[in-house]
């Protein structure tokens, strides 16, 4: 009977999706990328570390007794400092690129001087200014450039995702209100299918609604269609339910409104949940014994000091790379609301 229902559905082409990357995706290709910059980064300033120094021969024995250990672990130490450039929404904003660079730039020699002046137990060869200085500059160079290509090729249509939203009631248009604020486009929408006749041939938002669930196979087929994003949050009739089943057998990816919206802008949206979908997140989290907390609480107040500490010796630095990225306030407040 499966067999006789499948041969009845519209031939939806199976298609490679390898190059329509998700968010994730995305972040992974930047941290691939900083990465082997700053491995080119670290060999150069070998080179010329190697290359320029009087009385040294650039060979095997300076690169096993004269380079420190730690050295070698620069570009792990460049890629924490470009955290912040791991959003992939501010990963397409070229000004963005260009303060989170020169703020990791500015941390690293902070760091640098702070331990070059004041750690003065080992010798200062220990502490190479020329491969350190050569090293920041040439990560940063090779990290613009490389950003400046990612900007250029994984920004654009081709790599993006091809989204079709189900609903196009108010849950429907937050969502797309929210993707269309925010640039780059995490996706292209190519469209909205909603069962009511009344919204058939109208834009939402700027996007035109395609029809409904007795074609949504030929219109994902058509518009070569990744991922269905589900903004229904009443009652599903019976059909659309089906066809979003046979379109995920197709090989396309079903997604729901919460998950989207919470990967578009790292919150949920509370108003426009369901209810059981509230009562699941507070009623059915497992209880933990009383030593799971003490444990977990020891190490958060362990590692809260730890940090602090840190911070306290590096404030200023903080401070200014701040005021370089994001400008002023410095420290701000805001009202948050947790368990």
């Amino acid at each position: 009977m499966e067999s006789d229902r499948s041969m009845t559905l519209p031939a939806l082409t199976k298609r490679s999706s390898a190059w329509k990357l998700h968010l994730g995706e995305r972040r992974l290709v930047l941290i691939a990328g900083d990465f082997l910059m700053a491995v080119i980064a670290l060999l150069l300033s070998l080179v010329y570390w190697g290359t320029t120094v009087r009385f040294i021969d650039f060979n095997t024995e300076f690169l096993l007794e004269r380079i420190p250990a730690w050295f070698y672990w620069m570009p792990v130490f460049w890629i924490i400092l470009l955290v912040e450039l791991y959003d992939v929404h501010r990963a397409g904003s070229w000004s963005a690129t260009l303060r989170g660079v020169a703020a990791a730039a500015l941390i690293g020699f902070g760091v640098y001087l702070l331990l070059y002046f004041y750690y003065v137990d080992p010798p200062k060869s220990l502490l190479p200014r020329r491969g350190v200085a050569s090293f920041l500059i040439l990560a940063s160079l090779l990290t613009l450039l490389w950003r400046w290509l990612y900007i250029r090729i994984f920004t654009g249509i081709q790599f993006m995702r091809r989204v079709l939203v189900v609903g196009g009631g108010k849950t429907g248009e937050a969502l797309l209100q929210t993707a269309s604020n925010i640039f780059p486009p995490p996706f292209y929408v190519v469209g909205i299918i909603d069962d009511d006749p009344e919204k058939l041939a109208k834009t939402i938002e700027g996007y035109p609604v395609l029809g409904g669930s007795d074609n949504l196979l030929s219109i994902a087929d058509k518009e070569k269609v990744t991922d269905i994003i589900v903004a229904i949050t009443g009652e599903m009739q019976g059909k659309m339910f089906q066809s979003l089943l046979d379109a995920q057998e197709c090989g396309i990816q079903i997604i729901r409104m919460p998950k989207a919206y919470e990967r578009l802008v790292a919150r949920v949206p509370i108003r426009m949940l369901e209810a059981d979908w509230i009562l699941r997140s507070f009623v059915d989290e497992l209880p933990s014994s009383g030593f799971y907390e003490v444990g977990k609480r020891s190490i958060d107040l362990l590692g809260g000091l730890i940090g602090t500490a840190i911070t306290v010796v590096l404030f200023p630095f903080f401070d200014l790379a701040i005021l370089i990225d994001d400008g002023r306030p410095v420290i701000f407040t805001q009202t948050r609301s947790g368990r």
